[in-house]
Parts: C-alpha cells; sequence; structure tokens
C-alpha cells in the first residue's frame, strides 16, 4: 500500500493561483474575497484565503490557526480548503483536531478528503480514530481510503502500534473471522468485531482486554510468538488478579512449543485463579499425559505412572480418568481389567483419547483370543488332556 501524501496530489501549490480559475463548491455559499480572520488584533484581518495560506507556509505563528480552520470549513473553494487542511496538518495545533473531524463528516470532494485525512493522521490525536474509521467503512474512493488507512497507521505509529494497526487492516480488508471458534465462553472478555479492536488499539492500548484479543487474533493466525506477547502483557497488567484466560493461552503456546512443563506451570495456575475455566482442566490432563509419554520414551515407567496416578488423584470424576486407569492396568498387565476401563471410557463418551481406546481394546481382545487358542493348543499335546478335550481331539482325528 502507497501511503498518502500531500505532495502528490496533482495541483497541490502554496501560492496564490488567479481567481478565475476557480470555481466554488455550490453547497458552500461564502465568496473567496471575504475576510476570514475573527481577530481583528491579528496580521490576518481582511486578507482573503489565498494569502492566508501562503502566509501559513513555514509559519510560526499560532494566530494563523483559527483563519485557517475558517478556511477549511467555510471556504467555497476546494483548493482553498484542501491546502487549509494540508496546512493545519504540518502546523500541528492540536485546535486544528475537531474542525478537521468536522470537515470529514461534510466534505464532499475527494482531493479534500485525502488531505483531511492526511492531516489527521500528521497530528495523531487519538479522538479522531473513531470519524476516520467510520469514513472508510462508507462507499468512498478507494484513494480516500487508502489515506484513511495511512492516517490510522500514523495515529498507531505515534504509540509504537502501526504495524498491528497495519495488521488488523488487513484481517478486516480479508473478512477475517477465524478466530471467533477459540474464544472462551466468557464474551464479556471480547470485543464484538475486529474493527472494534482496532480503534481501542489505537486508543487505549494498555488496555487488558485489548492485549488479551490481539493475543487471540495472533494465535488464531499461528504467529504464536506475537500471540504469546499479548497474552503476557495482559496477564502482567492486571491489576486485582492475575488473567485466567491469558495463563490458559500461555500454557497452550508453551503445550505446543513441546514446553511441557512451563505449560503445566501455567495450566495450574489458571485452574487455582478460576475454577470455571473447565478447558484448564482437559487441558491440563493433557499436558500431564505429554509428560507421562515422555517419561516412556526414556523408559522412566515409574515415572510414568506416577503420572497416570496424579491425573487420577486430581480428577477423579473426570471422563478421562477410565482411560488411564485402563494405562495403569495394562502396564500392570492386567488385560482384563484394562479392557473394562477402555470400554467403560467409551461408553461414558470419552472423547479426546477415543482413537487410542480403541486400539487398545482392539489389542487386548486380539492377545486375549491368542492366549485362549493357544491355551487350548496346549491342552490337545498334553498326555494328561482333559476327557472333554481328548473326546473332541479322537472325534476330529476320525
Amino acid at each position: 500500500m502507497t501511503f498518502f501524501n500531500p505532495d502528490d496530489v496533482d495541483g497541490f501549490d502554496m501560492t496564490p493561483a488567479p481567481p478565475v480559475k476557480e470555481k466554488p463548491s455550490a453547497a458552500r455559499g461564502l465568496k473567496a474575497s471575504v475576510a476570514v480572520a475573527r481577530n481583528t488584533d491579528d496580521p490576518y484581518t481582511g486578507l482573503d484565503s489565498k494569502k492566508i495560506i501562503a502566509m501559513a507556509k513555514g509559519a510560526r505563528d499560532k494566530r494563523i490557526v483559527e483563519p485557517l480552520i475558517n478556511i477549511l470549513l467555510h471556504d467555497p473553494y476546494d483548493e482553498n480548503r484542501r491546502s487549509a487542511a494540508t496546512s493545519l496538518g504540518e502546523f500541528g495545533d492540536d485546535r486544528a483536531v475537531e474542525p478537521l473531524i468536522q470537515s470529514l463528516k461534510g466534505e464532499e470532494q475527494e482531493h479534500v478528503l485525502t488531505h483531511v485525512a492526511w492531516a489527521l493522521g500528521k497530528l495523531g490525536d487519538t479522538k479522531a480514530t473513531e470519524a476516520l474509521f467510520e469514513f472508510y467503512e462508507k462507499d468512498v474512493s478507494k484513494k480516500v481510503k487508502d489515506s484513511i488507512k495511512s492516517a490510522l497507521i500514523e495515529i498507531g505509529s505515534r504509540r509504537q502500534n502501526g504495524e498491528i494497526v497495519r495488521f488488523l487492516f488487513n484481517l478486516i480488508d480479508e473478512d477475517f473471522t477465524e478466530y471467533a471458534h477459540i474464544l472462551p465462553d466468557d464474551s464479556s472478555l471480547y470485543f464484538p468485531s475486529l474493527r472494534n479492536l482496532l480503534i481501542e488499539t489505537i486508543r487505549d492500548y494498555d488496555r487488558v482486554t485489548v492485549q488479551f484479543h490481539l493475543g487471540l487474533i495472533y494465535y488464531s493466525k499461528g504467529q504464536k510468538n506475537y500471540a504469546l506477547n499479548h497474552f503476557e502483557k495482559a496477564h502482567r497488567w492486571m491489576k486485582e488478579k492475575k488473567h485466567p484466560g491469558a495463563l490458559l493461552f500461555i500454557g497452550k503456546i508453551y503445550q505446543e512449543k513441546r514446553e511441557i512443563d512451563r505449560a503445566i506451570e501455567h495450566f495450574e495456575l489458571a485452574m487455582k485463579l478460576d475454577s470455571s475455566y473447565t478447558e484448564t482442566y482437559d487441558l491440563l490432563i493433557n499436558a500431564y499425559y505429554d509428560l507421562a509419554r515422555e517419561d516412556a520414551k526414556r523408559c522412566l515407567f515409574d515415572e510414568e505412572l506416577k503420572g497416570y496416578n496424579k491425573i487420577i488423584d486430581d480428577f477423579p470424576d473426570h471422563i478421562d480418568a477410565s482411560f488411564f486407569r485402563g494405562l495403569i492396568a495394562i502396564k500392570q498387565k492386567n488385560n482384563k481389567e484394562a479392557l473394562k476401563y477402555f470400554t467403560e471410557y467409551l461408553e461414558h463418551g470419552g472423547r479426546r483419547y477415543a482413537q487410542e481406546a480403541q486400539d487398545y481394546i482392539k489389542d487386548l481382545q486380539q492377545n486375549i483370543f491368542v492366549r485362549i487358542f493357544s491355551t487350548i493348543k496346549e491342552l490337545f499335546k498334553r498326555k494328561d488332556t482333559p476327557e472333554p478335550v481328548k473326546k473332541f481331539r479322537d472325534k476330529r482325528k476320525r
């Protein structure tokens, strides 16, 4: 995207142009020759718009701001309003913010609008954020949209957030909504749209909810390091208590990075802060299971069993407890008991480890069948074969 620059506009010239070439806007009824300065004690009294605009270039006298504002709001000539907007942006006086916003809402000419947006970006006042974005959403030309986008990125850059604003704009333009599926149940934590998040990111970046939602957006886009940064800010900046939702996602990121111990640390803290976060229970159980599997790979079977027992001790009524009781039974070579627990897990609607449970059941049933077949085979070979087996064997021989 090419950023708007007032010097790129064709015909931009701060020197007075012959009045005969100008055509006033039909909606503005003042004459260009009317003096616009209000204060009779300043040097601009009695001067027409062209002379004031010419004097504004490089001026340091703050008294020129009011005459420029009057030109912006009331002058009938587009070029004068455009030049006044640019001069106000370059002058950098906060008094121009509200008039520029007012002009943005009432202006119809594209080349004036682009300069008004540029000036608001140059002034960098967050008060202009919502008005700019509202105008961005209107049916205006791409040129105006680009200038507004540049202005909002510029305002964000004043607070070192320009790249985040650009990132959110790109998501808005592509109608990104995939992040909605990862939102926890507490809807009061979130903004209703990316639009609201973008506005609040510019206006109140230090707000905990802004940081948390930015973390969600980056996480859903797979940019985990950026997400981790924002979640940690949300967690640190929470004054009265820590942020359990942020802790939950910090733990998820560490788990996905295979830093299981750090993941467990954050899940446990989140659960202590708010036991209503039921998703934390599932994540914590899965993290314990990951740790146990790591122990199994290192042949630390006692540690592996401790991991399974910890899950059962901490979550005895959780549906996944049956699955881990089955794993312990397998380790203890109690296949019948293991088969009972895995079957129980599936019958009660266990889903997370359903495929594993089904695979274990299949293997266990096959092993039981093989064992029964082997036992019968051995009985056939024995000299002291039981009478029923002997009769069956003799019958087969005949």
